[in-house]
């Protein structure tokens, strides 16, 4: 018992000293003068309770925000400390530290941004680095619950749909950017849209999803919902005509991709690729923001193949692994389908690392399976006779 007293008294020891502080602050005259005698007990005990139990402040509304801008008519690199307050595709409006003025940047000028995060927020970003998709996803989902800043909890999605896309879930990437473009329409975030470039396989619930994104106000989703079920018979024609109208829908990314994504049409059909319609393919291919290339490019090279211009197409193919390797499904269907092109075009060596490194590169996809089953027939051939008599 006495041990426990000791204890509890080490404990209480230190607000002594607080108690001392107040008495001494409430028996002074001035508080006496200025202070009315009905509200003297009022504010004793909230000094009191203030000194004893402070508030914590978290980490992000302490430290500042750094924005490092380069202007359009400089070419000299200026930082910026203060707060962002917002940014979207088209700027960055900050207030700064030291006369808490409002400035605001064309997002173009904008070469890097530094600014607190959450702890799950860098869990996340951690956990995707070691490649733990599954446990990056719950610590991203409780970042966006925590994290009070709108445009932060955006970057935090986008984050998200990148790791679900990674883990070969593009339902759940999808789902992720849309909850992105609800919030922000114009993110900068928008060249990492998880559209569908392929029949990449879609179960019952995801159809379902994919209606609901159809119909939404969200040019987005509605892009997503139309690239989804562009595969499906049943619903290609309404995928068709969505395309359609947002290939005139008024915002210049949303057009672009509309459009390259009626290439999927125009693939289905056994009417033989002009060189005209090669060249218009690749015009509008180079034309589009860097950043949004991968799918057109896997169209062009489908196109090729479809002309038996096997290199062509190879080489069109491997832009997406080699340059645009965000989507990895994509990346690895593109890979695989390179290494089919110049199997096809008697590139037996090329072709075969090619399917190697769809094995080794892209691991628990379901292209690494079916280029081990390209390989097996090779691993099974005997040696060859030729130095036998």
């Amino acid at each position: 018992m006495c041990g426990a007293y000791r204890c509890v008294g080490l404990l209480v020891l230190p607000y002594r000293y607080v108690f001392e502080w107040v008495s001494s602050f409430s028996s002074c005259s001035l508080y006496d003068q200025c202070m009315p005698s009905f509200v003297r007990p009022t504010f004793t005990f909230s000094m009191l309770v203030c000194c004893m139990f402070p508030t914590p402040i978290r980490a992000q509304e302490q430290a500042a925000d750094r924005v490092i801008v380069r202007r359009e008519t400089s070419r000299r690199q200026t930082t910026y400390t203060g707060r962002v307050l917002d940014y979207t595709n088209k700027i960055l409006r900050f207030r700064l530290q030291t006369s808490g003025g409002v400035r605001q940047f064309k997002t173009s000028e904008i070469l890097s941004i530094a600014t607190p995060q959450v702890e799950q927020h860098q869990q996340g970003a951690e956990l995707f680095k070691a490649g733990k998709y599954q446990e990056a996803v719950v610590a991203l989902e409780a970042a966006t619950r925590n994290e009070p800043r709108d445009w932060v909890r955006r970057d935090i999605l986008a984050l998200l749909a990148q790791v679900h896309l990674r883990h070969g879930n593009r339902i759940a990437a999808a789902d992720a950017f849309v909850r992105l473009t609800n919030s922000d329409p114009n993110t900068h975030h928008f060249a990492s849209i998880p559209l569908w470039w392929s029949d990449d396989p879609i179960d019952a619930a995801g159809q379902r999803k994919a209606s609901t994104w159809l119909s939404s106000p969200n040019l987005s989703a509605q892009l997503i919902g139309a690239s989804a079920l562009f595969q499906f018979p049943e619903t290609r024609v309404e995928a068709v005509a969505r395309f359609e109208k947002l290939a005139r829908s008024g915002r210049a990314q949303v057009i672009d991709l509309a459009r390259t994504q009626q290439w999927r049409t125009r693939l289905t059909e056994d009417k033989p690729f002009s060189d005209v319609e090669i060249r218009s393919w690749r015009g509008r291919l180079q034309s589009m923001e860097s950043a949004q290339r991968a799918g057109p490019w896997f169209l062009l090279g489908q196109a090729y193949s479809k002309r038996r211009e096997h290199d062509q197409s190879a080489l069109a193919y491997l832009w997406v692994p080699l340059v645009y390797s965000e989507d990895w499904s994509l990346a690895a269907e593109a890979n695989f389908a390179a290494a089919g092109s110049l199997e096809k075009a008697g590139r037996l060596p090329e072709a075969e690392s090619l399917y190697r490194e769809t094995s080794r590169r892209f691991q628990n996809t379901r292209f690494a399976e079916r280029a081990e089953e390209r390989l097996r027939p090779r691993k099974q051939q005997p040696p060859s006779s030729t130095n036998q008599k």
